[in-house]
């Protein structure tokens, strides 16, 4: 049971990244272009 709870947590996590990353990339892509620092 735990095992099956902590894969839905991951890829909960998982979705939440690739969302938060697709939100900067649409706002603020500067954030995320690391040859300018």
């Amino acid at each position: 049971a735990m095992a099956g709870i902590h894969a839905v947590t991951g890829i909960g996590e998982g979705f939440i990244t690739v969302a938060t990353l697709s939100l900067i990339t649409r706002v603020r892509p500067d954030l995320l272009e690391l040859q300018k620092i």
